[in-house]
């Protein structure tokens, strides 16, 4: 007999979720909403969704899939059968919001398109992920965060100077486009709860990213020079860095400000450096950031990390330690704040995973469990959502 799962708590309790998503980007959503309290119902094929086949596995289960469906319980569905799409009909019409990142005219060439959707529930907020958007020359086009980091600029502004545009490590594109989707749709889903009128949602994984360099498109605009990779440091702030202290660690800060540069001078014993006009105003500093960077370096080869951070945090000046994953784990502040838990999981054991990153006091977000076994759920979903036994597709 299967274990019970815990039960949901938080803001969105009430409020139930499909999740059609594969991969990254759609799932992503029904994490987030699942750890605010939704009800997430993931619906796969019958194989499992793509994830559960990525990234390295423990006895043949997903570490990605434990991360990315946690959270949600799981219902497979065949949606090359008419049984299997009119079960997919029949959760949509209890839902508040589904989420899909297939690409566009997918949905429709299995029947399931937002009209048809818009049919069975008119007060449904339809969230609908894609790599270039719904509309637009590109539409149809195959896209993955690799090609929206790239298309987006921020790829050619990663880097070094004398190096190659660098890609990102993280999954930069899907997330952002998850962030701002799950914005996009609490809201339209308080517009449904004042209006009684459903939304559909158009999210690519390209636009989102746009917002998160916003200062060097302004400036391109006006200026017309094309920005460059600059490494560690900002084109508008400096010092900005990551420093070698004696003992091989890293430790990392940031200066945009006039009471922040001093700050970081005086820990290092050299105040007098806000008085050189080279260094006295932010402007000035930009220009001889090689210099800047030179005197931090320099007075950071003297000392240990830990006699470094010591000085700057005297001062208030802004700086933390370059944090590999152990070092992670082992700071006492993350641990305090339960940055990350460790969620009980019939597979596995245990599984730790990054807790919630938003605190409600009064209606707490959580972890409730990692992600599950493919079709674990048919059951009591059909029983809770569609009153009825599990049966067939």
């Amino acid at each position: 007999m299967t274990a019970a799962l815990p039960p949901r708590q938080g803001p969105l309790k009430d409020v139930k979720v499909l999740d059609l998503g594969v991969l990254i980007a759609g799932p992503l959503v029904g994490c987030y909403m699942g750890d605010l309290g939704a009800d997430v119902v993931k619906v796969e094929r019958p194989a499992g969704d793509p994830s559960r086949a990525t990234g390295r596995h423990v006895d043949g289960v997903s570490l990605i899939w434990k991360y990315i469906g946690r959270n949600k319980r799981s219902v497979s569905v065949d949606f090359k059968t008419e049984e299997g799409r009119q079960l997919v009909l029949d959760l949509v019409a209890q839902a508040d919001i589904v989420i899909e990142n297939f690409r566009p005219g997918t949905l429709e060439k299995w029947g399931l398109g937002p009209d048809r959707l818009r049919e069975v529930n008119e007060r449904l907020v339809l969230v609908q992920i894609s790599g270039f958007g719904q509309t637009g020359p590109y539409a149809h086009r195959s896209g993955f965060g690799t090609v929206a980091e790239s298309m987006a600029g921020f790829t050619n502004l990663n880097g070094w100077p004398d190096g190659p545009p660098t890609l990102a490590p993280i999954a930069l594109a899907d997330t952002a486009a998850a962030m701002a989707a799950t914005i996009a749709a609490l809201a339209a889903l308080h517009r449904r709860d004042v209006t009684g009128k459903g939304e559909t949602i158009d999210v690519s994984l390209i636009e989102p990213l746009f917002s998160y360099f916003g200062p060097q498109f302004v400036d391109y605009c006006v200026f017309k020079e094309e920005p460059q990779r600059v490494g560690n440091r900002l084109e508008f702030a400096s010092p900005r860095g990551a420093y070698l202290c004696k003992d091989g660690k890293w430790l990392a800060l940031s200066g945009a400000t006039q009471f922040t540069a001093a700050n970081i001078f005086r820990a290092m014993g050299r105040s007098e450096l806000m008085d050189d006009p080279r260094f006295r105003t932010n402007v000035e500093r930009m220009k001889n950031a090689d210099a800047v960077d030179d005197a931090i370096q320099e007075w950071a080869s003297t000392l240990t990390r830990a006699e470094a951070l010591d000085r700057l945090y005297e001062t208030g000046a802004p700086v933390g330690p370059v944090y590999g994953m152990q070092d992670i784990l082992d700071d006492t502040h993350f641990q305090s704040r339960q940055v990350f838990v460790d969620v009980p999981d019939p597979e596995m054991g245990s599984v730790m995973l990054p807790n919630v990153f938003a605190r409600l006091r009064d209606a707490p977000a959580a972890i409730r469990f990692a992600g599950r076994p493919v079709n674990a759920d048919r059951k009591d979903v059909l029983k809770e959502w569609l009153g009825r036994e599990a049966e067939g597709q």
